[in-house]
């Protein structure tokens, strides 16, 4: 797999804010949406942008992850919590790019638009070594619509996948692991810990 400049990646990053702890003994602070992790995959002359998030209504905003002398713990403003939310909703987005210039869009109809229109997203819940396949309760696909202003000149399409997780009584502590394919190959591979 080719690596692609980085400066590719900072186009994706806008989809998403970031929160960013002062130091080591600060707390992270989430905001509404968790980023899982974002890629640009080059593989046999095929580009995609790829990017994976989670969200739970309101869930995320504010939570705060602080390292003690047990481990990692969680709060919500006073209240210590031990569990994801009942419900997750997981999003992968997808943009189809020209291998020949990362930041162009790849025409509507090519092989990356086709790739991007047509991945198969497999989610996990891992802790430590042992993996535990999701089953997901509904998977919605589509296309996003193009941004005001982007439409005079070409803007990668971006396809949108959101899955939607049962995780209650599922802890914190465990991992998100989010696997795109397309057709039968592995595309990318993104976790989530908290």
């Amino acid at each position: 797999m080719r690596q692609v400049p980085s400066i590719v990646l900072a186009f994706l990053l806008p989809l998403f804010l970031v929160a960013v702890p002062g130091s080591p003994t600060d707390p992270y602070r989430y905001s509404k949406s968790v980023l899982v992790g974002f890629e640009v995959v080059h593989k046999g002359g095929i580009c995609t942008g790829l990017a994976a998030f989670m969200t739970s209504d309101d869930f995320f905003d504010g939570l705060e992850a602080r390292e003690t002398e047990a481990g990692r713990e969680f709060y919500k403003g006073q209240k210590q919590l031990s569990d994801f939310p009942d419900d997750l909703t997981v999003s992968v987005a997808a943009r189809a790019l020209d291998c020949s210039n990362a930041l162009a869009a790849a025409p509507a109809g090519s092989a990356s638009d086709k790739v991007a229109s047509s991945l198969d997203i497999k989610l996990k819940w891992k802790q430590e070594l042992k993996e535990q396949p999701i089953d997901a309760q509904a998977v919605k696909k589509y296309l996003a619509p193009t941004p005001p202003m982007q439409e005079l000149e070409p803007y990668p399409r971006m396809w949108m996948y959101e899955i939607s997780v049962k995780s209650k009584d599922v802890p914190l502590t465990q991992h998100l692991i989010v696997e795109v394919y397309s057709g039968d190959k592995f595309f990318a591979r993104f976790a989530a810990h908290l």
